[in-house]
């Protein structure tokens, strides 16, 4: 029995229907990243398609099926043009205004090291760093996912001592299921889905 609930512990995201997998999770963390850089969608068109069919399992070894999407495709109208690509080999972020194109990629969006190349008007790509006035911790913390949670405990403190918060509620995780939702829907019947 425990050894079956242990083993149960590294399938779950596999299974489509538990709702939590690839798609969900880092899937909807690029699409957020997205969204909180360039605005919301007005609209979308999104390929969501499971192209590793056979997990290993981290305990036995054996293969197992899994259906769960992760392998994402979406370009959408809220702004000039974007396209979001996420898939198991990384993520790229692509946004095309009328002044130029921006592009973020990593092999996740949440942890460093990330990419950003830009291109203004008709220039060639060209990779650029962050200002220093972003970095809210140490310059000397070492990289890695680390960085990213102590970002955001700076952003905490100082949204405590500030009274006001940019902190997501459940009014933003709506809006990303919803997000979520329309990306499958596009899918599915093949056509672009219009968001609220």
């Amino acid at each position: 029995m425990c050894r079956a609930l242990q083993q149960g512990l590294y399938i779950w995201q596999g299974i489509r229907k538990n709702g939590a997998n690839p798609m969900t999770i880092p899937g909807a963390d690029t699409i957020d990243a997205l969204c909180h850089m360039a605005g919301e969608f007005a609209e979308i068109a999104a390929r969501v398609t499971t192209r590793i069919t056979l997990w290993k399992h981290a305990v036995t070894g054996e293969d197992f099926p899994v259906d769960a999407p992760d392998t994402v495709s979406a370009a959408g109208v809220s702004f000039q043009a974007a396209s979001v690509r996420y898939n198991a080999s990384g993520t790229c972020i692509e946004l095309c205004g009328r002044k130029g194109t921006l592009v973020l990629s990593s092999n996740s969006v949440n942890i460093e090291p990330n990419r950003i190349r830009l291109a203004i008007s008709r220039a060639e790509m060209a990779e650029i760093t962050p200002p220093d006035s972003y970095r809210l911790i140490p310059a000397d913390m070492a990289a890695g996912p680390g960085r990213n949670v102590a970002q955001a405990y700076a952003r905490f403190a100082g949204a405590l001592r500030s009274g006001a918060s940019d902190a997501p509620d459940f009014r933003d995780a709506v809006r990303r299921h919803a997000l979520i939702d329309a990306m499958e829907r596009s899918h599915e019947e093949g056509r672009v889905v219009a968001l609220g």
